[in-house]
């Protein structure tokens, strides 16, 4: 009786190689979030609006580096020296 290995189906990838495909895939879309052009500069938190401080500070996603986590933590520090959130500006940014 002998027994055979089964072989791999033609075109298809091993479970090693899917996971480390997907295991790349997750770290490129981490490296993009890293380089996002949107989240803002601490220029643009200093000059910004109360309005727009709201947008960031209800809307922005966490900060990966450590300067957007500052820049975030600037964000509600100046927020909240402007007012903070009311009801009236919570209505007009929507959530």
């Amino acid at each position: 009786m002998t027994t055979s290995v089964p072989q791999k189906p033609f075109g298809k990838m091993s479970v090693w190689n899917r996971k480390t495909e997907l295991r790349g895939k997750a770290q490129a879309k981490i490296m993009n979030i890293v380089d996002r052009p949107d989240f803002p500069t601490m220029t643009q938190v200093e000059t910004a609006s109360r309005e727009q401080l709201a947008k960031w500070y209800r809307f922005l996603p966490s900060g990966d580096t450590q300067e957007q986590q500052k820049i975030q933590d600037r964000i509600a520090a100046r927020f909240k020296e402007l007012g903070g959130m009311t009801p009236e500006l919570s209505k007009k940014i929507g959530f």
